[in-house]
């Protein structure tokens, strides 16, 4: 398939009884079976809601979004020019993109739609960052930093001192791969104010396209 324009796709969210077709990413199955299996009692209990990204009548990819609160170390709180050990955020809790269109740069459409949805949001309550729990691997670490996401040394911080001795031991021998790193998006500070739709740049990767 040819890469397609953003222009090609529609974000709609996930009505009831979705039926996502030929939708697949079996290659990561956690993204895979959440979309068919877990999204919509999620929905329906309230307790994140789904977005499908579509081509036509084709389920092209998704991302699921539930309310969030990050916490700030010391340094992060100052320079957010807060007296809070934590903020109020919106968090990408899922993103996949089926196989058939990978390479048309979704996971930066995704990110723009939900940076513009918190930047709305906080026009009515307060919101201040989007978060993600990214794999913790190089290349989708660096994708993330390009689009200006920071890593939470608070929240990181926090989730070291909830693990017992024995977890702790054994997180510091997991391989990289095996752990998710904990990341923000400052809404507030977008370059030159800008809204997500201008400021995301069109980079891509081949961990989230």
């Amino acid at each position: 398939m040819s890469k397609l324009s953003f222009a090609d796709f529609t974000i709609r969210e996930m009505p009831q009884g979705y039926d996502p077709g030929a939708f697949c990413c079996d290659d990561e199955p956690e993204i895979h079976d959440f979309l068919r299996e877990d999204a919509s009692a999620d929905q329906d209990s309230w307790l994140s809601r789904t977005y499908v990204v579509e081509h036509g009548t084709e389920c092209a990819g998704y991302f699921t979004v539930l309310a969030d609160a990050v916490r700030l170390d010391l340094r992060e709180a100052k320079e957010a020019g807060s007296i809070y050990a934590a903020a109020p955020a919106i968090k990408l809790a899922r993103l996949g993109v089926c196989k058939r269109y990978r390479g048309n740069d979704l996971g930066s459409l995704a990110l723009e739609y939900v940076a513009g949805l918190a930047r709305s949001l906080s026009a009515s309550i307060g919101v201040r960052y989007v978060t993600i729990d990214a794999l913790n691997r190089e290349k989708l670490i660096r994708w993330y930093l390009s689009k200006e996401f920071v890593a939470n040394d608070g929240e990181e911080a926090h989730r070291s001192k909830k693990l017992g001795w024995f977890s702790r031991l054994k997180a510091k021998f997991l391989r990289p791969t095996d752990g998710v790193l904990s990341m923000r998006y400052d809404i507030l500070r977008a370059p030159n104010g800008n809204t997500a739709e201008t400021r995301v740049s069109r980079a891509s990767a081949t961990d989230i396209q």
